[in-house]
């Protein structure tokens, strides 16, 4: 079952510094040059490479695990991969990154390259 946070409360949380790891699931594209940049504070695990980086989330532990992709599609397949492995404080980011920027919330964004111009 997904156990879901909304972005205002995720905000909050990175806000007041609670123990947060914010994962985006999003390809390295994505994460780094797409158009709906990414949040400070995530740290970017592809879906497919999630797997293999089961013990490097452990060591975030006992943060409470947000997982995040474009939309929330990804990261509900990455937040059942990770209750299966054990992890039990795993919520998504209900509408992904595309309602954290339609709220107007802060991410970085890469800039224009000249070929974009």
């Amino acid at each position: 079952m997904t156990q879901w946070i909304e972005p205002n409360d995720l905000r909050r949380a990175i806000r007041s510094r609670n123990a947060v790891a914010v994962v985006d699931v999003r390809g390295l594209y994505e994460f780094f040059s797409g158009p709906l940049g990414r949040l400070p504070e995530a740290i970017n695990m592809p879906l497919p490479e999630l797997p293999a980086c089961l013990g490097e989330l452990g060591r975030l532990a006992p943060a409470d695990i947000v997982v995040m992709s474009d939309t929330q599609v990804r990261s509900e397949r990455a937040a059942s991969l990770l209750r299966a492995a054990g992890f039990k404080h795993v919520c998504v980011l209900r509408g992904g990154m595309r309602s954290w920027r339609r709220l107007g919330y802060a991410c970085l964004i890469a800039p224009a390259s000249r070929s974009d111009a």
